[in-house]
């Protein structure tokens, strides 16, 4: 799901830069979703959020995060929040594989 060599190279090839952003990404985002989840009625704080989470996974390559995160945005935009549900649900499935990846990439590569 993750081009790490890509990730590494928006790093400025700098490991340490790497793992001080991929850690942020891990500590951030969960908040994100958070906050979609319970504000899910709240259309600006849904847009809000889910534009942030975008942006931070652009930010590291999970392309498919910022995908879903950018359809809750433009979801939230239109005030179709009826479909946020759904889309949570997708996102929420995604960002736990690229949790993962994260975790594992961080753990072999001794950044962790």
């Amino acid at each position: 799901m993750i081009d790490f060599a890509l990730v590494f190279s928006k790093m400025y090839d700098d490991p340490e830069f790497m793992k001080e952003m991929l850690e942020l990404y891990l500590t951030r985002s969960p908040e994100l979703i958070e906050a979609i989840k319970n504000n899910s009625a709240e259309a600006q704080t849904v847009r809000l959020s889910a534009h942030e989470l975008k942006g931070m996974s652009l930010n590291i390559s999970a392309e498919p995060v910022a995908q879903l995160a950018g359809e809750i945005e433009e979801a939230a935009l239109a005030n179709q929040l009826e479909k946020i549900p759904v889309l949570l649900d997708s996102l929420q499935k995604l960002f736990d594989l690229a949790q993962q990846e994260m975790r594992n990439y961080l753990k072999e590569h001794s950044l962790d």
